[in-house]
């Protein structure tokens, strides 16, 4: 009589297995399969948009794969869902992976500005800049692309912009 109630109590509450397309996902995960495991999870969130679970390793595989802005909504996503049991190692998990997609936009938008390639800098700054909103070391870097573009109006405006997120240390 216990297990009985104890299943039907199980069942009535919401116990949640994880469906067949995470399972599929983690599968082909193993197997390095990121292309079986991304369509498998995209599935699985047209179907369940609340899922965090599902979010979370598609997070992953973006990480991996070093796709930084969709990795970034994908988290957001995972963050954002209702009932996310996110833990805290998991935030902090994700908290590093961000910094590091930001790190490595910022780094490639400076190197495209140290070698002249003024157009694909701004286009790494913007993924950077998606990564870390109103951040400082982004703005001035976009000040010197356009500076070394020789945009004066836009030089202006993007110091003025710098002086306003950067405040007191301008100051």
């Amino acid at each position: 009589l216990l297990l009985c109630a104890a299943t039907l109590y199980l069942a009535l509450s919401g116990f949640e297995c994880a469906s067949s397309e995470v399972t599929t996902a983690r599968v082909a995960l193993k197997s390095k399969d990121y292309k079986k495991a991304e369509e498998a999870l995209k599935k699985e969130v047209a179907a369940r948009p609340a899922n965090a679970e599902a979010w979370l390793l598609l997070g992953d595989i973006y990480n991996d794969q070093s796709r930084w802005v969709e990795m970034d909504e994908a988290y957001a996503k995972a963050e954002a869902a209702p009932n996310a049991s996110i833990s805290n190692a998991q935030r902090q998990d994700i908290a590093a992976r961000r910094f590091n997609g930001w790190l490595n936009k910022f780094n490639a938008g400076l190197k495209e500005y140290n070698n002249e390639r003024y157009a694909q800098a701004l286009k790494e700054l913007d993924s950077a800049e998606m990564l870390r909103k109103d951040y400082p070391e982004n703005i001035f870097l976009r000040a010197q692309v356009y500076l070394g573009l020789k945009d004066e109006a836009m030089v202006a405006k993007t110091y003025q912009q710098y002086t306003q997120v950067a405040g007191r240390d301008v100051d």
